[in-house]
């Protein structure tokens, strides 16, 4: 499967909670808590249902414990290459069963940071392993936009790789 993604900082589940330097390390860990009707789910992520909300009252955003482990998101504009960062762990089973999906909401949700100020243009390739091997790899290449002095796109490359046995889900450049 190969498709393109548009990420928007319009979209941005943390949009309003990174006023100071502070707030947005603390949006750098997602905890998984059991979802609250008072929650509110971004509307660009609701074709993957229930798994990632904003919490207005606590000023956070979290993901679904019924689906996730704690997440530590990751920054693939940041990551040096051959580095790998532990996203967390997906539990669900039927989540695992479809990795490709998976990836993909990683980095629409923002898990995996994506862009410095505008956004980012991603095609989103998956490894043709067959549908029993463990571990899933998409490969994601584009650009991300940001401003200096000026409009600039940077090229990105990076990896997200799932463990279908273990549910560990990795970036990897």
């Amino acid at each position: 499967m190969s498709d393109t993604l548009h990420i928007d900082r319009g979209d941005s589940p943390w949009q309003g909670f990174t006023s100071s330097y502070e707030e947005e390390q603390r949006g750098k860990q997602v905890a998984a808590v059991a979802f609250d009707p008072a929650f509110e789910p971004p509307r660009h992520l609701t074709e993957f249902g229930p798994l990632l909300a904003i919490d207005r009252a606590a000023r956070r955003v979290v993901v679904n414990a019924a689906y996730f482990s704690p997440i530590s998101r990751a920054d693939a504009t940041r990551q040096t290459p051959g580095a790998r960062h532990q996203l967390g762990r997906c539990t669900d089973p039927d989540l695992l069963a479809a990795p490709a999906r998976l990836a993909r909401f990683l980095v629409l949700s923002e898990l995996v940071e994506t862009y410095w100020h505008v956004g980012a243009e991603l095609r989103a390739t998956d490894d043709p392993a067959p549908p029993d091997h463990p571990l899933h790899r998409t490969h994601f290449t584009g650009h991300h936009e940001y401003y200096t002095n000026s409009h600039h796109q940077a090229p990105l490359t990076f990896t997200i790789e799932i463990d279908r046995t273990t549910g560990t889900m990795t970036l990897a450049t």
